[in-house]
This record gives structure tokens, sequence and C-alpha cells, in this order.
């Protein structure tokens, strides 16, 4: 499945991270819930490398907008989004 520029809700979160495990993940919350948690978002970009996501965002540079947010996707931790 392909995650990228899709509407996800925060339920389905743990199919992204089993999708997507060991990777960093760059979201942008689209809508926030109780407490400021994210309820739903896009995921911008993704690679296993963090530094790939900083030098996606310097190379989109005023382009990219948002509320951007740094996810690792580990299944096996409880999920903090």
């Amino acid at each position: 499945m392909s995650w990228e520029n899709k509407s996800i809700e925060a339920k389905e979160v743990a199919k992204l991270y089993s999708e997507l495990k060991g990777e960093w993940l760059l979201l942008d919350v689209l809508k926030r819930g109780a407490n400021d948690k994210a309820e739903e978002f896009v995921l911008v970009a993704h690679s296993k490398e963090k530094d790939d996501l900083y030098d996606y965002i310097m190379e989109e540079g005023d382009e990219i907008k948002g509320n951007l947010i740094f996810v690792f996707a580990d299944p096996d931790e409880v999920c903090e989004v």
C-alpha cells in the first residue's frame, strides 16, 4: 500500500508502522484532538535515515508547509504520534 499523500487516521498507525518498520516518517498533521494528539495526518516522506528527511525539507524549501513532525516507525513500541 502506498501511504504517501493519503489521509491517515490515528487508528491506522499500527499498520503504517508495520509496513514501514525501522524507518523515519515525516508527517504533516492535519487534525489534532484532545490533549493536542494527532488524529489525522499525511505521510510526506519516509527513509531509513532521518538526515534524508532533513535534506528533503531543505530541497523543498518554501514549497513544504504544514505542521510537520518526525516519527520513528517502531511497531514494538507504544505509538506516541
